[in-house]
């Protein structure tokens, strides 16, 4: 039997991160926000100064968030394609994996950060689902999605006449997969004119 007012406190170990004891009741409250299992001592005392020490083992199981941040964008065939992962509330090291349907062919992941990189070879868009587990066994599976697009097409231009002398405009044709294209001369113009608009491919100007 205790003697009036009791005071809990933490004896020895550490609480789970994001959790705290009320002196008051000896209550252990709050949201867990780091897997792992805690031991700890709680020691309750009486105005006698009588003490009683209890072991404690808490398991938190699931306070991981994971998430992927693509690095490049626009990815098509052939292109460099980076996207990192990062991960909070895990214990130890972890270990990435993709457990439900395939990277694009030419992509892997690290399987000991979650990096997903590579060159894809193939055109489509890519669903699957990636796995981070720390080393208390704990897991969070998150859905990836990768589109990959082909590179641009450019219309048929035909055959060209500009007049010396005359305003000349020309804006080529073209499809992409991606949202913004940026055009560039290879060769020389006739003097007189120039690419007026990377983003459209257009040419203006007047011969001389």
């Amino acid at each position: 039997n205790t003697v009036g007012t009791t005071i809990w406190y933490l004896a020895s170990g550490t609480l789970p991160t994001g959790m705290s004891l009320n002196e008051q009741t000896g209550v252990l409250s709050g949201a867990p926000s780091r897997n792992g299992p805690f031991t700890f001592a709680l020691k309750v005392a009486d105005v006698s100064k009588i003490a009683t020490t209890q072991s404690v083992t808490v398991t938190v199981q699931d306070g991981m968030s994971v998430a992927f941040t693509e690095v490049t964008s626009n990815t098509r065939v052939g292109k460099i394609y980076l996207a990192n992962a990062t991960v909070t509330g895990a214990s130890g090291a972890v270990t990435w994996s993709v457990t439900q349907g395939t990277l694009p062919t030419g992509l892997s992941i690290n399987p000991l950060n979650g990096t997903i990189a590579g060159a894809p070879a193939q055109t489509g868009t890519w669903k699957m689902t990636v796995r981070a587990l720390d080393e208390t066994g704990a897991s969070k599976e998150v859905p990836v999605s990768i589109a990959v697009g082909s590179g641009p097409s450019v219309g048929v231009i035909s055959q060209q006449t500009a007049l010396v002398g005359a305003a000349y405009s020309l804006t080529p044709s073209s499809s992409s997969t991606v949202p913004t294209l940026q055009w560039a001369v290879e060769g020389t113009l006739p003097a007189g004119l120039a690419l007026s608009n990377p983003s459209t491919g257009a040419i203006t100007g007047t011969p001389t």
